[in-house]
């Protein structure tokens, strides 16, 4: 199959391929399905990174031992 993208587009994949060191078809795949998957259940790189600081966060700022 051939497809086209916008230039931008392009040029942003890659660049996140660059900075996660990871396949650039499987970023193209997994940008494609998260456009597929309902609202509810789209989970982002990004998305899931701030859950995470979050969360961690919340842990962090207990005293030991509790």
């Amino acid at each position: 199959m051939t497809m086209y993208l916008d230039q931008a587009i392009l040029e942003t994949l890659q660049a996140q391929t660059a900075r996660h060191r990871s396949n650039y078809q499987a970023l193209v795949n997994e940008t494609l399905q998260q456009m597929t998957l309902p609202d509810s259940i789209s989970l982002t790189i990004d998305s899931l990174r701030r859950m995470l600081r979050e969360e961690f966060g919340r842990h962090d700022a207990k005293p030991h031992g509790q």
